[in-house]
């Protein structure tokens, strides 16, 4: 390993807690391993053929390979190393990465996998993307067998300018095999999903939550590291067991992760893309004054909300047990696993209160919309009995910073959006170093039904 001096500092490195004594953070190479020595024996020749300046520690986690093939290291590879071990019950890369993470004692967890060789400038290079933000992610450059990255990640780095513009559908884009971090952020998004058993999906789904986390993605195209393999979409020559791995995968990923990207529309989970917000006391203003809803309004506005896939609704106990000017009880909605009723308890009604103050930011008390049968990625608190032909003006929301209130062409206030993912950088914006933003405010792009008069239920039942 290198010990020439680098920089004073990697641009930034004072945001990752942890430095060698040239400045750099002290990195934690983390290998899952099964039954490869070669690859294992290839990868440790690399790591001390590192032109980075910082100090290094390579933490192999062995995914239950049989005594014959367990992992064998020189004594003084000219860097500290650690071998862990996890019993064999089946293909467990998400748990054994996490198993080598909790192990590791660097501030800086660079994940390589067993087959995966990087090159001499890596690490530097890798490091050095991060540019010291305890948020980074950084995705690395890892060719195949034919010298080549294939054609849909060099796509995604085109679109994305090397993800500095990715967007809430660029976990797509992560790959575990050649993935570093922060470990306090690891540690913060809850590390890799362990129930995710078989080959492929955990990096993705890592990915998505960090992204909510408030992630700044990055892919560093001279970290590269060789993977003598190729591709797993030329690695198949048998169409019907390609699909047949690649299914188990995708139906795994749908149970977890909420984007629309990665679900059926036609199918009802419980954890909701967006959650819809209906609290009492709030009033609608269309330029007449303060009134509450008009009779069958809360009604139908749920009606229309569950049209859209991905969405769930959740109402205030006393809207239920009362109803707002008129209108029924929730009833119609007792079946429907997608409607819930006063989740959060007491804070829950902290955060329903607000509604009347239609500009207003969330207070300090909240319910817990990341837990429980929620955990939307957005949720949409409503200002008025509205409900959109389509997500788009939701998404947009996403897209653009995750806060905004969404206004008519008239200017009323249909409803406040907010993402996970804003709230994940504007809650700790003291840890992150950044500064809160104002709400923005959007008019409607598509339509919006707008029930502001009295509704005939069998109207909205029947299509009238």
């Amino acid at each position: 390993m290198s010990t020439q001096k680098g920089p004073a500092a990697v641009p930034g490195a004072s945001g990752v807690v942890g430095h060698s004594e040239q400045g750099w953070p002290i990195v934690s190479v983390v290998v899952p391993y099964f039954e490869n020595p070669q690859g294992l024996t290839r990868i440790v020749e690399a790591l001390a053929a590192q032109t980075y300046p910082g100090e290094i520690e390579l933490v192999v986690a062995d995914d239950g390979s049989s005594p014959e093939l367990a992992p064998r290291l020189p004594e003084d590879p000219g860097f500290p190393v650690r071998v862990v071990a996890q019993e064999d019950r089946g293909f467990r890369a998400a748990a054994a990465r996490n198993l080598g993470a909790k192990h590791a004692t660097g501030q800086v967890l660079a994940f390589l996998d067993g087959d995966t060789v990087p090159r001499p400038d890596y690490l530097r290079e890798a490091v050095t993307a991060m540019a010291g933000e305890l948020r980074a992610l950084v995705v690395g450059t890892r060719l195949h067998a034919d010298g080549r990255e294939p054609d849909w990640l060099v796509d995604a780095w085109k679109q994305t300018d090397h993800l500095a513009a990715a967007d809430d559908a660029s976990w797509r884009f992560v790959i575990s095999a050649v993935l570093t971090c922060s470990r306090s952020f690891f540690e913060l998004v809850g590390g890799f999903d362990e129930t995710l058993v078989g080959y492929g999906g955990e990096d993705w789904e890592f990915a998505w939550r960090a992204w909510n986390a408030g992630a700044r993605f990055a892919h560093a195209p001279a970290a590269i590291a060789d993977h003598p393999e190729n591709d797993w979409g030329n690695r198949h020559d048998d169409p019907a067991r390609a699909a047949a791995e690649k299914n188990v995968e995708s139906i795994a990923l749908a149970r977890r992760i909420s984007h629309p990207m990665a679900r059926p529309a036609s199918v009802h989970f419980n954890t909701p893309d967006v959650a819809v917000c209906v609290p009492t006391g709030f009033t609608l203003d269309v330029g007449q004054g303060a009134r509450g809803w008009a009779p069958g309004a809360v009604i139908a506005v749920i009606a229309d909300w569950l049209t859209h896939p991905g969405v769930h609704v959740v109402v205030d106990a006393e809207l239920d047990r009362a109803g707002v000017a008129g209108t029924q009880h929730l009833e119609l909605f007792a079946d429907d696993p997608r409607v819930h009723v006063n989740p959060a308890g007491p804070d829950w009604q902290e955060y329903s209160a607000q509604g009347s103050e239609q500009t207003g930011l969330l207070s300090d008390v909240e319910p817990d919309l990341t837990a429980g049968p929620l955990g939307a990625r957005v949720w949409v608190r409503l200002l008025a009995p509205a409900a959109p032909t389509d997500l788009e003006d939701i998404y947009r929301v996403a897209r653009i910073g995750g806060n905004a209130l969404i206004t008519d062409r008239s200017g009323t206030h249909l409803a406040r959006v907010e993402t996970r993912r804003w709230h994940a950088i504007h809650d700790d914006e003291a840890t992150v170093g950044t500064q809160s933003t104002a709400s923005e405010r959007l008019t409607v792009l598509h339509p919006w039904t707008l029930r502001d008069e009295p509704t005939r239920l069998e109207g909205v039942f029947a299509g009238w």
